[in-house]
């Protein structure tokens, strides 16, 4: 391959990689911030332990949207860089 065509070549299977990557990074740090957030909430305010347990949950639901709202938007960006790509040379022979 060419170095010119060898940068450019995007496929379902990397469209995925890069997708699935992109959503665990970031639904990691999400969920990981929802449950700092709620710990440290919980001590400062001194909610107890059950009352903590409660907002970290319903943070971390909160997060799992997040999560999946940025896993929709994610795939839809690699969905069309896919379908901007130039038929396969095999294809057009």
């Amino acid at each position: 391959m060419s170095a010119n065509t060898q940068g450019k070549r995007l496929t379902r299977a990397s469209a995925y990689l890069i997708t699935i990557s992109a959503v665990i990074l970031v639904g990691t740090e999400v969920i990981g911030i929802a449950a700092a957030t709620a710990w440290a909430l919980g001590g400062l305010l001194q909610l107890g332990v059950l009352l903590t347990w409660i907002l970290g949950a319903v943070m971390c639901v909160a997060a799992a949207w997040i999560t999946w709202i940025f896993a929709r938007n994610a795939w839809s960006v690699e969905k069309e860089g896919l379908s901007e790509l130039p038929a396969s040379p095999r294809a057009q022979q």
